[in-house]
């Protein structure tokens, strides 16, 4: 049974994955000069962070299938110290996938906030609806 829902994970994780590697959702047209940018930019975040879920899931299905059925004369296994060495390894992952967020981000910001507006700007106020896509 274990097995069939390590299979079961897998297939709900590839299954979500599907749309939005089809692109079956697209963003609304640009109208900004930085709408360009954020797009790529959440382009390479939803990539980033889609490659890490599906990682987690893979792991998470293979751990299932490869601990499920432990033998009868299996001894049950103690880490040293705790579980402090996995916390810190999850600690890790996850510092990683907010650096990589920042690293993917920070074109994008600097070009709207350290980029002067161009003489014919007009100034809008944009109330809301900004993703409403």
């Amino acid at each position: 049974m274990a097995q069939f829902f390590a299979v079961i994970i897998i297939v709900i994780a590839i299954a979500s994955a599907i749309p939005i590697l089809r692109h079956t959702w697209g963003a609304p047209e640009d109208i900004s000069t930085h709408g360009a940018l954020i797009d790529e930019q959440m382009s390479e975040t939803m990539a980033e962070a889609g490659i890490s879920f599906l990682a987690a899931q893979f792991v998470l299905a293979l751990f299932i299938w490869q601990f499920s059925n432990p033998r009868p004369d299996a001894k049950i296994k103690n880490f040293p110290g705790g579980a402090t060495g996995l916390v810190i390894a999850a600690m890790l992952l996850v510092g990683a996938e907010v650096v990589a967020l920042g690293i993917f981000g920070v074109k994008a910001w600097a070009d709207v906030y350290f980029t002067p507006p161009s003489a014919s700007a007009i100034p809008i106020q944009v109330q809301a609806g900004q993703f409403a896509f």
